[in-house]
């Protein structure tokens, strides 16, 4: 089926389906929709979904399902590929941006990665510099997106703080497990004016990479305790130092750059739920 605006199929499609706007498929498609808008599949699709906008596939899509906005599917063995994939038990690869499945039985890629059987966990830490932490993760698999924010625990109303979003990978051996996550940290001084928040937070440098690994251990049922060590880096001539970057630092040279990386490792102890 070819067509300038659309096609509509009513029974099985077995074959292809070009369209400049949509395509429907029937109650099955065993082939390829390409459309130039959006694509709906009937109750089962087997092979390839190409849309430049969204494709839903039914119950259950075997195959791929690329789009430049969204992907929709029931139950997914294959790939979904577009900014935001959504499926249910999905054996496979989800990449985007945002990926979101009820049960993730593969490899989701994405900024943003949500399972019913993934990460939802918050947790607080303190560190060696007598901050405060709690943070947030989530994710589907093993990869999961942290989010945090902190301050100093004796002068919590001193204006000063940090906060910092990252991504990173969880591997875990029966009650024990390893998070290792890299994020962008970027400390912060404000006050009670919000003009001088948006002011000191626009006009000052003061991010910097930060690389964590943790190793817990769960001592009863969605309650772990962990600890481990982050490396807050800073780069001469790119970032600014902070509080953060105090003592001994760690030299990583970068010869074919000209400069070199300095780490500043720190413990941090904390628990998660």
């Amino acid at each position: 089926q070819g067509a300038g605006v659309c096609n509509v199929g009513v029974g099985a499609l077995r074959g292809v389906q070009v369209a400049g706007v949509f395509n429907i498929g029937g109650r099955e498609v065993s082939g390829v929709q390409a459309a130039g808008v959006f694509n709906i599949g009937g109750r089962e699709v087997s092979g390839v979904q190409a849309a430049g906008v969204f494709n839903i596939g039914g119950r259950e899509v075997s195959g791929v399902q690329a789009a430049g906005v969204f992907n929709v599917a029931g139950d997914v063995r294959g790939a979904q590929l577009s900014p935001v994939n959504v499926g249910g038990t999905v054996r496979g690869v989800q990449f985007g941006v945002v990926n979101i499945a009820r049960e993730m039985h593969g490899l989701p890629i994405g900024l943003i990665s949500i399972s019913g059987n993934g990460l939802h966990n918050p947790s607080v830490w303190t560190d060696g510099l007598g901050y405060g932490y709690g943070g947030f993760q989530i994710g589907s698999g093993a990869l999961y997106t942290i989010a945090y924010a902190g301050v100093p625990i004796e002068n919590m109303t001193g204006g000063k703080g940090a906060f910092g979003l990252g991504l990173g990978i969880q591997g875990a051996l029966d009650a024990f497990w390893l998070d290792v996550d890299l994020s962008a940290k970027r400390q912060m001084d404000w006050t009670a004016d919000s003009r001088a928040i948006l002011t000191r937070m626009g006009s000052s440098n003061t991010g910097f990479p930060s690389l964590r690994g943790a190793i817990g251990v769960e001592i009863l049922r969605h309650l772990s305790i962990f600890g481990g060590l982050t490396l807050e880096s800073h780069i001469p001539g790119l970032t600014a130092k902070s509080e953060f970057h105090s003592g001994a630092p760690w030299v990583v040279p970068l010869s074919n750059l000209g400069t070199s990386v300095e780490l500043y490792p720190q413990w941090f102890l904390g628990i998660r739920m």
